[in-house]
């Protein structure tokens, strides 16, 4: 996930509290959804559909109306501000028009009934926002979350792999989940599990860990942590994209931890954004930052929050190498489709600004493949590639170019 994205949903993501941020662990917890399982006391093998490094998007109904819904562990649960207008939940024209607090603040909406296949919750706490700027990020339609309330509801197995996702009743499944488990400390929610990062010449650091389905990058530390351990001196990092409002989210840096230990599970050279928010979910002084889907997507995650616990179990991921950006280009999706990709920004000095890309650019082609066939998770999965070539074909100012550009790591 692009920078933009991840301070994106640490504005939205706050429920119905006055702040735009996620809200720190002092929240108050959530109340459990009613639940319906039209056979047993489960629903299994509903399919999702993974959007960048790992989220994990799953498509409901409510009122017989397709929701597209992030599953986010580190959230309140919300809709979008269109789909509340259609759904008569919303009044048209009820947010300010405008980048202002007001217009980025969750409204709250009255309870809603979410339909999957074999099984139904009713969410008493939901919220309406305006969604469109995370979806452009992430190319993915958003037309909801599904936040802690949810995920507090149901015993969930998210298999990365399978792209399915599972939900069985907390009140009678008392298996155990396959894999290695891992006590999770739940609190206004949120699952935090015990680990210890390692950065170039550091000992390995303690600290607890916020789970989030809602990020898919590897690894996020909080603002307050980063200060305590100094760990914006001294070490490699590169500056991270910025771009849209966030409500006072802020990240200082990105690096590459030698290693991340999580139980008896060690990832090596996991890519680390450093927050220097003063305020928000990224300025949390109890706890040492949140754990993302870059990582979680290695696994078959079963979470039964219910009982503070959750399980990993290793797929075929789980070896593969932390990647990051080779380009210097961030790129965010438009139209209606999502189809049509936008170099928003160029970092200087980058392999895309050394081919003479520039912010403004419409990408149309890849090695002459239509961009839009190669869908906008593809196109940023290339432009990690260090070491790869590739003819890129853009529309400027009413000009076709094609320009070559050569990936390096950057990081």
């Amino acid at each position: 996930m692009t920078t933009s994205a991840i301070l994106l949903l640490a504005a939205i993501a706050g429920g119905a509290t006055p702040s735009p941020d996620k809200p720190a662990a002092s929240a108050t917890p959530a109340l459990r959804a009613p639940i319906h399982f039209e056979k047993g006391h489960s629903a299994r093998g509903i399919p999702v559909e993974i959007a960048g490094e790992g989220l994990a998007f799953v498509k409901g109904k409510v009122q017989d109306v397709d929701v597209w819904f992030l599953l986010d562990t580190a959230s309140g649960s919300m809709l979008s501000q269109k789909v509340a207008e259609r759904l008569g939940l919303s009044a048209p024209g009820n947010f300010p028009a405008g980048p202002t607090d007001e217009s980025r603040s969750p409204r709250p909406l009255p309870g809603i009934t979410v339909a999957f296949p074999g099984v139904s919750a009713t969410l008493s706490s939901v919220s309406s926002f305006d969604l469109d700027p995370f979806q452009t990020a992430l190319g993915h339609r958003v037309d909801g979350i599904l936040g802690a309330p949810f995920f507090e509801s149901f015993v969930v197995e998210l298999d990365y792999a399978r792209a399915t996702v599972a939900l069985s009743d907390p009140k009678v499944s008392r298996s155990a989940g396959r894999g290695t488990a891992i006590r999770a400390k739940v609190e206004a929610g949120y699952p935090y599990v015990e680990g210890a990062l390692a950065l170039a010449g550091i000992p390995p650091i303690p600290g607890s860990f916020l789970m989030d389905t809602g990020v898919d990058n590897a690894v996020i530390l909080f603002s307050p942590f980063v200060a305590s351990h100094g760990l914006l001196a001294g070490q490699q990092k590169i500056t991270p994209d910025t771009g849209f409002p966030t409500g006072g989210g802020d990240l200082e840096a990105v690096l590459r931890a030698e290693r991340l230990e999580l139980g008896p599970f060690t990832f090596r050279e996991p890519v680390v954004q450093l927050s220097r928010s003063a305020r928000g979910l990224l300025a949390d002084s109890k706890h040492a930052g949140l754990i993302g889907g870059a990582v979680l997507a290695r696994f078959r995650v079963t979470l039964d929050l219910a009982h503070n616990r959750l399980w990993l179990e290793k797929n075929r991921r789980y070896e593969e190498p932390f990647l990051h950006d080779a380009s210097g280009l961030s790129l965010i999706a438009q139209g209606p489709d999502l189809s049509t990709f936008l170099i928003r920004r160029v970092s200087p000095a980058s392999p895309g600004a050394q081919a003479g890309l520039t912010a403004g650019d419409v990408l149309l082609a890849v090695d002459g493949k239509p961009a839009k066939d190669v869908g906008l998770r593809g196109v940023r999965r290339l432009l990690q590639l260090e070491g790869h070539k590739y003819v890129l074909t853009v529309f400027r100012e009413g000009e076709i170019k094609k320009i070559t550009i050569e990936c390096r790591r950057r990081l």
